[in-house]
C-alpha cells in the first residue's frame, strides 16, 4: 500500500503546483487589464478640473 499513496500524495502534489500557476496567472492578467477599464473612468473624472493652460497663460500676458 506504500506505492499507492506516493503516487496520491505525487498526484496531490503536481495538482497544488498546477492550480498555484495558474492563479499566479489569473492575477496578472487582472492586474495588466485593470489599469485599462480604470483609465476612461480616471478621465472622466478628472475632466471637470482640466484646464486650457495655454489659453491661460495667453489671456495673462
Amino acid at each position: 500500500m506504500q506505492p499507492a499513496a506516493t503516487g496520491v500524495r505525487a498526484r496531490a502534489r503536481a495538482l497544488l503546483k498546477f492550480v498555484v500557476r495558474l492563479v499566479r496567472l489569473v492575477f496578472i492578467l487582472i492586474l495588466v487589464a485593470l489599469p485599462i477599464p480604470m483609465a476612461p473612468l480616471v478621465t472622466a473624472l478628472l475632466r471637470p478640473f482640466r484646464r486650457n493652460l495655454p489659453a491661460e497663460v495667453l489671456r495673462k500676458k
